[in-house]
């Protein structure tokens, strides 16, 4: 509820279109139902960076995404984001390159993925 009520408030201070935003692209859709069917927690929704990135999912799991892509059958349009930082943080996750959408989950290598659902 409150991860809702964020992403309400943030579209309104942004002026962004309700309508966009809070939609999976469908090549990752299909992966956005699988985890919300695992009862895995979304921890964050939007925007995020820059206006090239359209609509990325934070998931409260460690992600495999090459073992997702084959599970899920993705084209070479799903890549696979591999970001390491010891100051912001470090994730782990899948990019669409036609719609600028991710689903993304904790890096293994982060101190943050103690105690997370393996995916």
């Amino acid at each position: 509820m409150a991860i809702k009520t964020y992403a309400k408030l943030r579209r309104k201070r942004n002026n962004e279109n309700p309508k966009s935003c809070e939609k999976m692209c469908i090549h990752l859709k299909p992966l956005e139902d699988y985890l919300k069917t695992q009862g895995i927690v979304e921890t964050y929704r939007g925007q995020v960076w820059t206006k090239n990135c359209r609509e990325w999912i934070y998931y409260d799991a460690v992600l495999n995404p090459q073992e997702l892509k084959e599970k899920f059958d993705f084209s070479n349009s799903i890549i696979i984001h591999n970001y390491e930082d010891i100051k912001v943080g470090s994730e782990l996750g899948l990019v669409c390159t036609i719609c600028n959408d991710a689903i993304i989950g904790q890096h293994p290598n982060s101190s943050l993925q103690k105690n997370k659902i393996p995916i």
